[in-house]
């Protein structure tokens, strides 16, 4: 829902409109069912158990990637977007973009765990 962050008084990160516009098309809140890129998709079929130990090891070195970085950082970077590596983001809104998407997973998560 929020399009801008406050780390500490000092610094604030606002979601540019590129930024935006991903987080409310591919965020938690969105009912709509979307084709990943073919790019985005896994090679291989990995839907076994082993999938949820696979999800929280890369949790876990998300959150490491987190701490590490210095809240300047997060306005003074700029990462390539995967799918169209002429945009830059900035590291914060690169952040913001993964944790709304990460959300729409632990809900497709939530949905295919009530429906077993």
């Amino acid at each position: 829902k929020r399009s801008s962050v406050e780390i500490d008084e000092e610094i604030k990160i606002k979601a540019g409109l590129f930024a935006k516009m991903f987080i409310h098309s591919a965020g938690p809140n969105v009912k709509v069912k979307m084709k990943s890129p073919k790019g985005m998709m896994n090679t291989k079929s990995n839907y076994g158990k082993d999938i949820l130990d696979d999800f929280l090891a890369l949790q876990d070195e998300f959150l490491t990637a987190l701490q590490c970085v210095e809240p300047a950082e997060l306005k003074s970077i700029k990462v390539p977007w995967p799918t169209f590596e002429l945009k830059k983001l900035r590291l914060g809104e690169v952040m913001m973009i993964t944790i709304a998407h990460e959300l729409r997973h632990l809900n497709q998560a939530e949905r295919a765990l009530d429906d077993l």
